[in-house]
């Protein structure tokens, strides 16, 4: 999904507004003008349109972006919909709007693939400066999706516990858990209350990071693995986004 050689030819990705769309077609030669308009491009939010040079080949990308950008997302589109190819982005957006842009267009190239394989080679987007700051974004929000994706039949405390265990020791991180009764005597009563009709034990999971210089942040977050709350009330839209419970640990 990212590249660093600047050595590779690249695709350029190109952001419009409506506004100032007429303004760029004025500055284009007939050929890409007849082409824009053939293909009835108008530089609409999420829209895009692939710009071929003489030999039948993508020059260039255009693409239209509304006038507030949310710069986030505002690549996702192209990441989850352009062939397979080298792009980078072409836009006098600032160094953290294009490090935003880009975080977007690896989260849109997410493809869960534990139990089945990705079906699409995502395109690549060349990142210049700071592409391990970006990858970090990405591998973490991506692990988060997938710990959410994983069936609850494969994915409850227990397993929840390993997870962490295998990122602390990526990390060199301290791993703790307190289980089952040891909730009680380690006064952790809710815990034990929501968990301790289940065959898999509640357990509270502990991570900790970092020197004693750095700033001190604690964050806390439920680990639901698997919740029939609401099971005959509430809609099945809803029953099927339970899963997200979990995505707070």
């Amino acid at each position: 999904m990212f590249l660093s050689d600047t050595s590779i030819t690249t695709i350029p990705l190109i952001p419009c507004t409506q506004h100032a769309f007429n303004d760029y077609l004025s500055q284009q030669s007939v050929v890409t003008k007849n082409w824009l308009e053939q293909s009835d491009f108008k530089a609409k939010s999420d829209s895009f349109c692939l710009i071929p040079n003489e030999k039948g080949e993508i020059e260039s990308v255009l693409f239209g972006v509304d006038k507030t950008i949310e710069y986030r997302w505002a690549l996702a589109t192209l990441a989850e919909k352009l062939p397979q190819g080298n792009y980078r982005l072409q836009a006098d957006w600032t160094h953290e709007q294009q490090q935003q842009a880009a975080v977007g267009w690896g989260l849109a190239c997410y493809q869960f693939d534990r139990y089945k394989k990705a079906t699409r080679i995502a395109p690549c987007l060349l990142i210049e400066k700071d592409l391990d700051r970006i990858q970090a974004f990405v591998e973490a929000i991506t692990l988060t999706r997938d710990l959410v994706n994983v069936p609850a039949a494969d994915m409850m405390p227990r397993d929840l516990a390993e997870a962490t265990k295998a990122l602390c020791h990526r990390y060199h991180a301290d791993f703790k858990q307190i289980k089952g009764k040891s909730l009680l005597r380690k006064n952790y009563p809710c815990i034990h209350a929501v968990g301790r009709a289940s065959a898999h034990t509640p357990r509270l999971i502990r991570l900790k990071w970092g020197k004693k210089s750095h700033p001190k942040v604690s964050l806390v977050g439920k680990g639901v693995c698997f919740d029939t709350g609401g099971l005959d009330i509430k809609p099945s839209q809803f029953m099927r986004i339970m899963k997200k419970d979990m995505g707070g640990a």
